[in-house]
């Protein structure tokens, strides 16, 4: 028979352990608003979460300062790697509403939204849900920023880029682009610099910023990162690859200064690698592989642009990083599993042709784009064009 105290003492146990698992995090809502040079968040803060805040600091400290300390928490950094400082504003008592005002740069394309925890409140998981509203083209979006490390993008007026789409500054894409009664390709890898940071010595960054001579000083080792990750094929028979051009690009896809005097945001530049690939036979379908995945990227967009048509996208993954063009079907991307040890190179002979066709009539050094091995990668598959796999 059960004894009532010890009843008592299991349900008062239950019921704090249900509690801990109920919040798991705690969440503040918060609005933002970008009219030309200002920006604009307001948090709101409820007793409720306030006294979780206040239970895991690391330090003694009353509500009001918990509320600055996570105000300022919120980082705000402009396209060319400056933090803003707000004007801070805190009102209430028990429950407290904080605006935020930042005077932004004139000509500043984009922001970057992060949230920092200092020392003292950096223990609790936490997300802010901010929401931003465009009034005249009655849009809304949520930007959620956690204790995790993520970014958030804004864009001026978000006219020109969608966060949805795979052309977005935040995303990785790689864009084929088909001439029409032509059998050769332009490839063109866009990569976020802040994602380029899990392949440690490819392109070194100096904390939120990179250099604008970035892509020049390293220009060697982004080309034998290109070799391990990007690879074509006709049928079983490889193709050339040969590079036109390295830069680092904006938010809008504009080329920036490639100066040494010059910063950027690695929130909001990203690194564009251009390729021309000329296909071998031209009765089979080619293949675009792309192998540049890890922990930190675990999906490429793809798009194909043919003069005339619409684009068309597919999603590459670590699995199926395979995809297929044919010319019986245009305006279709084909992703398929990505295979192993089938894919043979070129005679030389051939090769040295290929490669001179593909740099005729055109700039710059092309030089890095040639097929390579690497490591062993997934179960073989029916693809003929994976060389092997470098994800590491």
């Amino acid at each position: 028979m059960f004894k009532i105290p010890n009843l008592a003492a299991l349900l008062i146990a239950m019921h704090m352990v249900s509690f801990c698992w109920a919040h798991p995090m705690v969440v503040h809502q918060g609005s933002l608003t970008w009219n030309d040079k200002r920006l604009l968040i307001t948090l709101s803060f409820d007793a409720h979460s306030l006294e979780h805040e206040l239970a895991v600091a690391t330090h003694s400290i009353d509500a009001q300062t918990a509320v600055r300390r996570l105000a300022e928490s919120i980082c705000v950094f402009t396209d060319t790697a400056d933090r803003l400082v707000p004007a801070i504003t805190i009102e209430g008592d028990v429950s407290y509403r904080v605006e935020l005002d930042y005077e932004v740069p004139a000509g500043s394309a984009a922001l970057a939204l992060l949230h920092r925890p200092d020392g003292e409140i950096q223990s609790l998981p936490r997300q802010f849900h901010l929401i931003a509203t465009d009034s005249e083209h009655g849009t809304r979006k949520v930007h959620y920023l956690t204790s995790g490390g993520n970014h958030e993008l804004l864009l001026r007026k978000d006219k020109v880029i969608s966060a949805n789409s795979y052309s977005a500054p935040d995303k990785p894409v790689l864009i084929i682009r088909k001439e029409s009664h032509n059998c050769r390709l332009e490839l063109v890898v866009e990569f976020p610099c802040v994602l380029l940071q899990a392949w440690p010595g490819l392109m070194p960054m100096e904390g939120d910023r990179i250099a604008g001579d970035a892509a020049k000083t390293h220009r060697a080792a982004i080309k034998a990162w290109t070799k391990k990750n990007l690879h074509t094929g006709c049928g079983d028979v490889a193709t050339a690859i040969k590079v036109a051009q390295i830069t680092l690009i904006g938010p809008l896809g504009e080329s920036l200064a490639a100066s040494e005097d010059h910063a950027y945001s690695i929130y909001t530049t990203r690194l564009r690698v251009e390729a021309i690939a000329e296909r071998v036979l031209q009765e089979d379908s080619m293949r675009i592989t792309w192998r540049g995945f890890n922990p930190s990227v675990l999906m490429m967009p793809v798009r194909l642009e043919r003069e005339g048509s619409s684009p068309v996208s597919a999603l590459a993954t670590r699995s199926c990083a395979t995809i297929r063009l044919d010319d019986r079907t245009p305006n279709k991307l084909v992703v398929e599993p990505t295979a192993d040890g089938q894919f043979r190179p070129q005679r030389r002979k051939s090769l040295r042709s290929t490669v001179s066709e593909a740099v005729d009539g055109r700039q710059g050094d092309r030089s890095f784009f040639t097929n390579s091995t690497g490591n062993k990668g997934p179960a073989k598959s029916h693809d003929p064009c994976e060389r092997k796999d470098d994800s590491q």
